[in-house]
């Protein structure tokens, strides 16, 4: 569990959840390539950006 939003918290910030994912692939090195993809991971079975705007920003790829 951790946050989508800062690399280096320690608990959810006010009002929000921790990130919880199963299996899944992380991509780095692709900032700005993929800039479509959602911010946030609100369908738990689509990629989305995790981190972004900082220099861990990277793709979380759901896999089943």
């Amino acid at each position: 569990m951790t946050s989508n939003d800062d690399p280096f918290a320690t608990a959810p910030p006010s009002g929000k959840r921790w990130v919880t994912t199963g299996p899944h692939v992380m991509v780095v090195g692709m900032a700005g390539m993929l800039e479509d993809l959602p911010k946030t991971p609100d369908n738990p079975q689509k990629p989305f950006i995790m981190w972004g705007g900082t220099s861990y920003e990277h793709i979380m790829m759901p896999v089943r």
